[in-house]
């Protein structure tokens, strides 16, 4: 394989969608692994909720368990290895599980229990393939461009590299020689974290990773604000629609200022500024009206700009 410094090293192994058999297995294992820490910690999610929290749990299951692998691991106890990424997920599953258990003994005796019902089945296939629908989406996008290029790719790559081959944490910086990474590198622990638990590489789940945050920022707020409007409403249709607007509010609205910026803004300023005037509903500004236009929106987007991004 190439130098990492070159796009087509990779691409080698980060265009899933792109790939054969092998990325299929990549992929299988990057959502085997979310599913492991998932059931983990279902059993003490949100029990209130008509999926009694299957969504949030896969948030929960990922924390715990990728915070239990982080604290063994920056304390020395026990090694950032694939077997200690399946112990610490084991040890989260028999908590929550053991909670669980004593938990549904006394609703049992109450008569206040929950059980595993059709409807609770039925909406978990529902959630489960609007986050695997988008998964497999965003997946699909980013096969056209894996590269590691542009903003904090290529640091986020080379940080989820050095953790990868170091069994503690933190581990070396990639930018100071001989020194341990001193910068927050939360996000891509986390990302390690699932690379080790799959026993996969970084050049296959590198990409994955980022599309699964993708699908978990529509799947999970499609699930909270579902249940919101069912619990006001107690109607299914509105509820749906609210859950995908919540989706599409976090997953879309919340990166619109590279579509605003990148995109909207130099297509209406093509289409409505020009050299010699400023044409609007068909009528021609005077250049010096159209320039006075010009610098007070360019300063307006400018003081703008920090709102937008960030």
């Amino acid at each position: 394989m190439e130098s990492c410094c070159t796009g087509s090293a990779f691409y080698e192994c980060t265009a899933p969608v792109k790939r054969g058999w092998k990325s299929v297995c990549c992929l299988v294992a990057d959502r085997t692994g979310a599913w492991m820490v998932q059931f983990s910690a279902l059993p003490v999610s949100f029990s209130g909720f008509r999926d009694r929290g299957y969504l949030v749990a896969k948030i929960f299951g990922i924390a715990g368990a990728g915070f239990l692998m982080w604290l063994g691991a920056s304390t020395g106890i026990v090694p950032f290895t694939h077997v200690g990424c399946l112990v610490s997920t084991g040890v989260l599953a028999a908590v929550c599980w053991g909670v669980w258990i004593a938990i549904k003994k006394q609703k049992i005796k109450d008569k206040t229990s929950w059980k595993f019902t059709a409807e609770w089945y039925q909406t978990v296939l529902d959630d489960e393939l609007v986050f695997i629908l988008f998964f497999l989406l965003w997946t699909y996008v980013a096969g056209f461009r894996p590269a590691a290029y542009g903003t904090e790719k290529f640091m986020d790559y080379g940080f989820m590299m050095a953790m990868m081959r170091s069994t503690t944490l933190p581990a070396k910086d990639l930018w100071y020689a001989g020194a341990k990474i001193n910068y927050y590198y939360g996000g891509q622990y986390f990302a390690v974290f699932l690379t080790k638990l799959t026993n996969t590489q970084v050049a296959q789940t590198y990409n994955l990773m980022r599309t699964l945050v993708a699908g978990f920022c529509f799947a999970v707020p499609f699930a909270l604000v579902r249940q919101m409007v069912l619990d006001s409403w107690k109607r299914e249709k509105p509820a749906l629609l609210g859950g995908a607007l919540g989706g599409a509010g976090v997953s879309l609205a919340g990166n619109m200022h590279y579509v605003v910026i990148g995109k909207l803004l130099p297509w209406i300023r093509e289409i409505f500024i020009c050299q010699k005037g400023i044409i609007l509903t068909g009528f021609r500004i005077p250049p010096v009206i159209s320039a006075i236009i010009r610098q007070k929106m360019t300063k307006r987007f400018m003081n703008s700009l920090p709102t937008l991004l960030f």
